[in-house]
């Protein structure tokens, strides 16, 4: 299992006293996630990363030194997987429209809408056999204009998209009362992996054409 995504999927942790800032693979839901499940967890994720810069790749500023271990061009160089999860969008501006979209993804435009489409475009590339699903934050609600967003762009490229918000966990003051700096810690990140989990399962029964060849 792999995700792509900021720091609410690698793990990110600020602001507390005697932990070190910043990514913590350990703690990412999808790390858990997978130890759960007896398999291998794979992070193509960054704290702070846009849409647009993990498409792009800028080769300067405060995230390029971590694209070669975490970012598209670690996902193109490593073995395919067979499932990947992208929940991009927290650290984005939404512009441009669905109309930015094409079945042919290099031919995008350079728009939120294009790039997000990139992204589901460069995982079908490079691991045609794969399942990919996109995840709403949690911090979206039905009627946001992310969660329309991603949920069109999801269904544009035929893919399954799962909210976060569906999970009664993200509503819990055990969710929403364990956070630094508005992210996440060690603890809520394992919430986060049991409620995706369960989210994952009722996104296959819904969506079981789509999964029906799935081997993993």
């Amino acid at each position: 299992r792999c995700v792509i995504g900021d720091s609410y999927s690698s793990g990110g942790v600020y602001g507390i006293t005697g932990v070190s800032e910043g990514r913590h693979d350990d703690f990412a839901w999808v790390k858990i996630l997978a130890k759960r499940n007896g398999v291998d967890g794979f992070i193509y994720a960054t704290p702070g990363i846009t849409t647009d810069e993990w498409i792009n790749e800028p080769s300067d500023g405060s995230h390029a030194s971590s694209y070669a271990t975490y970012g598209k061009t670690k996902l193109l160089a490593d073995t395919p997987r067979n499932l990947y999860f992208i929940m991009l969008g927290i650290n984005d501006d939404i512009d441009g429209t669905i109309a930015d979209c094409n079945i042919d993804y290099t031919q995008n435009a350079n728009s939120w809408y294009g790039n997000y489409g990139k992204v589901i475009g460069t995982v079908k590339n490079h691991a045609p056999n794969a399942k990919i699903v996109c995840i709403v934050p949690p911090q979206y609600q039905s009627g946001n204009v992310k969660h329309t967003a991603i949920h069109s762009v999801a269904d544009f490229y035929s893919v399954p998209c799962m909210d976060a918000a569906d999970s009664s966990y993200f509503a819990t003051e055990f969710y929403t009362d364990n956070k630094s700096t508005s992210h996440p810690v060690a603890m809520t990140y394992a919430g986060m992996a049991i409620a995706f989990e369960r989210l994952f399962i009722g996104c296959m029964v819904d969506n079981d054409d789509y999964f029906k060849d799935y081997n993993g």
